[in-house]
């Protein structure tokens, strides 16, 4: 079965492991992670933590989001955004994504937002989404405090040619193995607002546990081989984003004739996590990911369902969202397919497209 996402492990990376575990007590992955991290993003300081999730339920508590409060966010998201938001007792208010098929961005969407704000919002949570940068600077305005969820995008640029996670009030992304950066399990935090970066340095204080004056705090430290292995895959970041742009090349060349879909162009800040295109015949993307299956292939809706459905909101309120989930396609792109996967995805595609 070639998979919708999979984890790309390098003889780097086993070597980098093995050399840990030769020699773990006089080794500091953590130190490492956090100066290879700081030293991309020209941060002061980051966290390593256990997952995604907890670095974002660490952001939500460093801005002081509390119990009835409300945080905005996409709907077209995973249900991890929404998990975190209940964690600390607050209430989800979702909008709508943007739908842009040619440059593949079905990021939140800033008119919503303006929509949605009231007395009781405390954070917008801002994911970019796919591997294209959600331009912030006019989210920005609107004054509210920005967590950037960079997890499916580390590596993407904004227009400006500035790094994603360099804009937000607090930065968060996971390393999950499914993701761009794997760490197995794991992920990081950071801010560069000296008030935020202290609530979160307190948060995750786990050594003030020995101190006489009690304070809640949470053991959220991302593991040692978790660490070496993250930083394994910092180094190769770019190699891995360059594979990505030729595999979406390969798609683009393989698919641009075919006359019932949409393909996004080619654009060099995306750095294609995700390679979606748009079902534009009376198919839906659920029968052709039902049909990749019998193929061997696994074909993905970009995201399915959205929190809206799981919410049991009203469809009418998500109409891009909506469309999203029935007529977008997305295609494995990842590091370590060879060209025949490639080349067979788009043949297996074009077959059932015909059929």
């Amino acid at each position: 079965m070639i998979k919708l996402v999979n984890s790309f492990l390098t003889e780097h990376d086993k070597e980098k492991v093995n050399n840990f575990l030769e020699d773990y007590n006089n080794m500091d992955p953590i130190r490492e992670l956090k100066n290879k991290i700081k030293q991309i993003f020209q941060i002061n300081n980051c966290y390593p933590v256990n997952s995604g999730s907890s670095a974002l339920h660490i952001a939500l508590m460093a801005i002081g989001v509390k119990k009835n409060d409300e945080v905005i966010c996409t709907t077209h998201t995973c249900v991890a955004i929404l998990n975190a938001i209940k964690y600390v007792g607050a209430n989800v208010i979702l909008v709508d994504c943007k739908y842009d098929v040619n440059k593949m961005d079905y990021n939140i969407k800033l008119n919503d937002i303006k929509k949605k704000i009231t007395s009781k919002t405390k954070a917008l949570i801002i994911p970019h989404m796919f591997g294209v940068a959600c331009e912030i600077e006019e989210i920005k305005n609107i004054g509210i405090p920005i967590i950037e969820d960079i997890t499916l995008s580390v590596g993407a640029r904004f227009s400006d040619s500035s790094l994603i996670g360099t804009k937000g009030d607090i930065t968060v992304s996971s390393f999950h193995r499914t993701k761009v950066i794997s760490a197995d399990v794991g992920g990081i935090i950071w801010s560069n607002n000296q008030k935020y970066e202290k609530n979160i340095c307190d948060i995750l204080d786990y050594d003030g546990m020995y101190s006489l004056q009690y304070k809640q705090t949470y053991n959220y430290v991302m593991g040692d081989i978790n660490a070496v292995l993250a930083a394994s895959q910092i180094d190769q970041l770019e190699k891995f984003i360059s594979i990505r742009r030729k595999n979406a090349d390969i798609l683009n060349m393989e698919l641009r004739d075919i006359k019932y879909i949409n393909i996004p162009d080619i654009n060099k800040n995306n750095i294609y996590f995700r390679y979606i295109i748009e079902i534009n015949n009376e198919m839906t993307s659920e029968y052709i990911v039902n049909e990749g299956i019998k193929k061997g292939i696994q074909f993905g809706r970009g995201v399915f369902p959205a929190l809206h459905n799981v919410l049991g909101l009203d469809n009418s309120n998500f109409v891009n969202s909506e469309r999203a989930q029935k007529k977008l396609l997305s295609i494995p792109v990842y590091p370590g397919l060879s060209k025949s996967d490639l080349i067979y995805i788009c043949d297996t595609l074009k077959n059932i497209l015909r059929s």
